[in-house]
């Protein structure tokens, strides 16, 4: 075995510059294969090959096989801040994770409009500012994984077939949606609400919480504004909103059973539950073991048991 073989920088000849980029790709995955790191999986330090590896390896490769590799290009990612609390429940910093796609190209020295492309996803996650490059050292990994068959043992192993990133895009594009639909809900919902207010200006009912809170409707807490709107229709006399009831009416439905809560009212209360600090967590858990984004994606069924969950823990006075 040469010297070369061994470390796997084995020797090939200049390939014919009539070969087109699909045969020069061959080339470039037989020059990988003969690498030990790529032979030798069975060591436990190459259950995840590190970058820098892979980086080194395919450069070989597309030399040997005279191709280039362009990208990542065209990246359409998302960013996320989730906030990180210490076991007393005090803010200590966020993390923030970004995922998404890219495109990566592999072009023919000989012949420039000889091209391969690959669309591939990535994922990571940081504390700092240094999340955007972990994303495109991911990409970059995805592609050489993709590309070139690179396969790693243990958790790192992900691969992604067209069908499963159609998949994975599609559900992106539907969460984001449903957020975005529940947000316009929400916001349409409380401008109503403050509308029914500037309405009822000069009532006693109205003044009281304008004492209270200021004449600046926003500032509100959003139960005051909420319950505002019910003590207009109750107490003035004057058909202020149907679509919601009082928190107090709600909360005896069960006992008299003359009054039951309406979707769009259960709905309406988990919404600004979620908002409140003592039950944020208990709204935020519940929708992501249903899978739900907002308290509109529920069904009927498990918006009344976690209505009677916020109203057990006392969010209904």
């Amino acid at each position: 075995m040469t010297g070369s073989e061994q470390t796997g920088e084995r020797d090939t000849h200049m390939p014919d510059t009539s070969l087109n980029v699909y045969q020069r790709h061959l080339i470039a995955c037989q020059v990988i294969d003969s690498m030990p790191w790529i032979k030798d999986q069975s060591n436990p330090q190459y259950k995840s090959v590190p970058i820098d590896a892979m980086r080194a390896g395919v450069r070989k490769a597309c030399i040997a096989a005279r191709i280039v590799h362009r990208g990542p290009s065209q990246m359409d990612y998302t960013r996320e801040a989730e906030i990180r609390k210490d076991k007393n429940g005090v803010e200590v910093g966020k993390t923030f994770r970004y995922y998404g796609e890219a495109k990566f190209h592999l072009i023919n020295v000989d012949n420039p409009d000889d091209i391969m492309e690959w669309e591939v996803v990535g994922e990571a996650m940081d504390t700092g500012d240094k999340g955007f490059g972990k994303l495109e050292s991911a990409f970059i990994k995805n592609f050489y994984k993709a590309a070139f068959d690179i396969g790693e043992k243990g958790e790192d192993n992900d691969s992604y077939s067209n069908e499963e990133f159609e998949q994975f895009l599609a559900a992106k594009r539907a969460e984001s949606e449903r957020a975005h639909a529940a947000a316009e809900r929400g916001k349409a919902d409380e401008d109503e609400k403050h509308r029914i207010i500037l309405a009822n200006l000069e009532t006693p009912t109205v003044k009281a919480y304008i004492d209270k809170h200021g004449k600046d409707l926003t500032q509100w807490p959003i139960l005051d504004v909420y319950q505002c709107v019910c003590d207009i229709e109750e107490k003035e006399g004057k058909s202020a909103s149907s679509e919601f009831r009082s928190g107090e009416e709600i909360k005896n439905a069960e006992i008299s059973g003359t009054i039951i809560p309406t979707e769009q009212e259960m709905a309406s209360f988990i919404d600004v539950c979620g908002a409140m600090p003592a039950y944020k967590e208990t709204v935020k858990g519940f929708k992501q073991s249903h899978g739900a984004m907002s308290s509109y994606d529920l069904s009927y069924d498990e918006k009344v048991e976690l209505y009677t969950i916020l109203k057990d823990m006392g969010a209904v006075q």
